[in-house]
């Protein structure tokens, strides 16, 4: 996502988001990622070495992009300068990183068309993955508390060591306002803090900079419970955040300030997990799963569109 701070930033922090349910699709296996590019939209499932691709305006699926050695991607993030997207493999002690060119030709969903990838080690176990403004890739490794933040073909740019109380980050986003910082977050099923935190990158060992949340908590307390995914909208001045166990999405200002927040039950046997944001047509993709007798069962992509109503008017 790309971030310009000004007056039209400041304006629009003040706008109210509103989620309507449009429609789902990609029915199948758990989806552990969701990601937007151009006129496509790519799906990627629990153990499944490919990765989905379908139309924007039918959700047709249109073709599969073949990921080599692949074995199990937890997330996926897509970069609209090189036109790839950035895939973490959960299976790989070391964090490898699957970076998958989107371009191709065939238009064949029945077979696998010969799509191009690269890998590279991140050297922990990674979580989540995002990729920022200037094309870098980030990579949140919760297990060590750090933000790790690649070149497009997987040179280490810096590693960030994140504050003791950020306990299990998940996923993280680059802001190019204010400068250098980072909205993260962070906290798992048995962690005592779930929240979502801004950091400063060059000053990533003191506490936050603002901070949503507290104890983890959930039903009528409305707590996080296990904030798995984040993504933010610049025009409008709003971060969306995935509240998996409370089955809702949370959206909040620049300053982590909720505005607003939206039940995204569709089935009520699945819980939200990971989403995407395009902006350019006002629409968040969200990725929701079925958990049965600790396993994840069945998934597909659930589709709301966002409008936005001025506080000032």
């Amino acid at each position: 996502m790309v971030f310009f701070w000004c007056d039209a930033w400041l304006q629009a922090a003040m706008d109210q988001a509103q989620l309507s349910f449009s429609t789902s699709f990609a029915e199948g296996k758990p989806v552990f990622g969701v990601a937007c590019l151009d006129n496509e939209v790519y799906v990627i499932r629990r153990r499944t070495a490919d990765v989905e691709v379908y139309d924007v305006s039918s959700y047709k699926l249109m073709r599969r992009l073949p990921v080599n050695k692949l074995h199990n991607p937890l997330d996926v993030a897509a970069c609209v300068q090189t036109k790839r997207v950035y895939i973490v493999d959960g299976l790989d002690p070391s964090g490898k990183i699957y970076a998958v060119r989107t371009q191709q030709t065939t238009e064949d969903a029945s077979a696998s068309s010969s799509g191009s990838s690269t890998s590279w080690s991140v050297g922990e176990m990674a979580m989540n993955v995002s990729v920022t403004s200037t094309s870098t890739v980030v990579v949140t490794c919760g297990k060590v508390a750090q933000l790790r933040e690649f070149t497009g073909d997987g040179q280490l740019v810096r590693q960030i060591t994140l504050n003791g109380e950020l306990v299990s980050a998940q996923h993280a986003v680059l802001l190019d306002s204010p400068p250098d910082c980072f909205v993260v977050c962070h906290g798992w099923m048995d962690d005592s803090l779930h929240r979502v935190c801004i950091v400063d990158a060059q000053d990533s060992d003191c506490p936050p900079m603002h901070v949503y949340g507290q104890q983890r908590g959930s039903g009528r307390q409305k707590l996080l419970y296990n904030a798995s995914h984040l993504s933010v909208d610049t025009r409008h001045g709003c971060i969306f955040v995935v509240d998996m166990g409370n089955r809702r999405i949370v959206v909040l200002d620049d300053k982590l300030k909720q505005l607003t927040d939206f039940s995204v039950i569709v089935d009520k046997k699945r819980l939200p997990s990971r989403i995407s944001l395009d902006p350019e047509r006002s629409l968040l993709y969200v990725a929701c799963n079925e958990w049965k007798d600790v396993f994840w069962t069945s998934g597909a992509v659930n589709v709301f569109s966002v409008c936005y109503q001025s506080t000032g008017d």
